[in-house]
């Protein structure tokens, strides 16, 4: 992982990991929920726990994993993963990876470890969940460094998915949330 030392030290701060309710959706998941419901769920880059929160009494087991230590009381009781690269195996699968705002702070050059990291995890036939940024036309604000949000387009995620298959692709444009991807790993 590029700049882990850096990056740490950043999302660390508490106050980095907050996001403005008006720069992003509470709850991008909203209207497929039901996909977490008795399931084994798989968090990363959880945050404060505002998706823990909702959907942790819906799911047969809740996971949370990061780079940075998880002291949030959301996460109390929960299995919690610290990772330093994406090759790491954690010893765990499951039937549903969701990531909220964490492509966003992922450079271009670690997406293919990144989602080989979440299909490793994965259970055949499994979900994972995630938007993708918002692209503004002048691109000024992407420095793609795992700290700044990173230029992630349609086609960067598709060409770096792997074993995993579009299931559900929705443009919604709205905050920092461009692309919700629901992704499946083939049986």
């Amino acid at each position: 992982m590029e700049m882990l030392t850096e990056r740490r030290a950043w999302w660390s701060r508490p106050e980095n990991r907050y996001h403005n309710l008006t720069d992003s959706l509470a709850y991008p998941f909203e209207g497929i929920e039901g996909l977490f419901i008795g399931r084994d769920v798989l968090e990363i880059g959880p945050g404060h726990g505002r998706q823990c929160r909702r959907l942790v009494d819906v799911a047969k087991s809740y996971s949370v994993c990061d780079i940075v230590p998880m002291d949030e009381p959301a996460f109390d009781g929960l299995q919690k993963f610290v990772i330093e690269d994406y090759s790491v195996d954690m010893g765990a699968d499951f039937d549903v990876i969701h990531f909220w705002y964490v492509l966003h702070h992922v450079p271009i050059s670690e997406l293919s470890p990144f989602f080989e990291f979440v299909s490793r995890h994965l259970r055949d036939g499994g979900h994972a969940m995630f938007n993708t940024p918002i692209l503004h036309p002048n691109g000024t604000h992407y420095a793609g460094d795992g700290l700044a949000t990173t230029w992630i387009d349609r086609d960067a995620v598709l060409q770096n998915l792997g074993q995993l298959d579009v299931v559900m692709e929705q443009h919604q444009n709205v905050g920092s949330s461009g692309i919700l991807f629901v992704v499946r790993k083939g049986r």
